[in-house]
């Protein structure tokens, strides 16, 4: 399962971090995405994981941050944070004519290597619930977008009735994983 991780980031602003309390940095107006939004950063994402050959095995965008679950297939997850990040940024900024200093993102993220089958099994069924978590409701053309990403890259759909759209992407990894003890 080494190369499995779970990846969460937030929007520009939209947590007060460590580094914000030390140096008081104001915070400004927080970014909260709307749901087309929520739908072109996915499209977005899952142009750049097809770009720098990763799978996304599991996305919930939630207004003011991303999990996902992803097959890093070997890869420095900070260069695939940075691909990430900084593509939707630009792809965003050109999208909506932003010609000015614009960040979409905050500059830190969350990453954890997924230990074994029950972790990745938990943080699969935690995505999937993030939306509920937050009381979001459910944002039906972000599900569709997911499910054309898996369609097009025939995974299999893992979906229990929850908010958003989860899959599995093992079967596409050639099934060399095994569960660490």
């Amino acid at each position: 399962m080494e190369n499995y991780h779970h990846i969460v980031w937030v929007t520009h602003n939209s947590r007060i971090s460590e580094r914000m309390i030390i140096f008081k940095v104001s915070r400004g107006e927080a970014l909260i995405l709307s749901d087309a939004d929520e739908v072109e950063i996915a499209n977005y994402i899952f142009q750049v994981s097809d770009k720098i050959n990763i799978k996304v095995c599991s996305i919930n965008i939630c207004k003011d941050h991303i999990h996902m679950l992803i097959n890093a297939n070997n890869k420095d997850i900070s260069q695939i944070m940075k691909s990430i990040k900084g593509k939707t940024t630009h792809l965003y900024k050109k999208n909506h004519n932003i010609d000015y200093s614009y960040s979409l993102w905050a500059q830190k993220y969350f990453s954890e290597k997924i230990k074994n089958e029950s972790h990745f099994t938990n943080v699969i069924e935690y995505i999937e619930n993030n939306r509920n978590k937050h009381e979001l409701p459910r944002n039906i053309e972000l599900e569709k977008t997911i499910y054309r990403y898996k369609d097009s890259h025939q995974m299999d759909s893992h979906q229990q009735g929850v908010a958003t759209p989860c899959f599995r992407c093992r079967a596409s990894d050639g099934g060399n994983d095994k569960d660490e003890e």
